[in-house]
């Protein structure tokens, strides 16, 4: 028994590039609607997550302008 191999060139490589699709990118406001429009209880508990650390930090940061304050009146 004997193996042939086929030869592997420019007709080998043009083939190979005829049935592949074109490649879609995404753009960037189509993710921000995607993530904002979801029924997907996970993506919806990550954004929950998100939202929650954010109000947490800005309800620091309030915090120690307020701890500032009394620190010196009249800042």
């Amino acid at each position: 028994m004997s193996i042939t191999n086929e030869p592997q060139g420019a007709v080998a490589a043009e083939d190979s590039y005829e049935n592949e699709l074109p490649v879609r990118r995404k753009q960037p406001g189509n993710v921000v609607i995607k993530w904002l429009t979801t029924t997907d209880h996970k993506t919806i508990g990550t954004l929950y997550l998100v939202t929650s650390f954010a109000f947490f930090c800005i309800g620091g940061v309030m915090a120690l302008f307020m701890r500032a304050e009394l620190a010196r009146p009249g800042l």
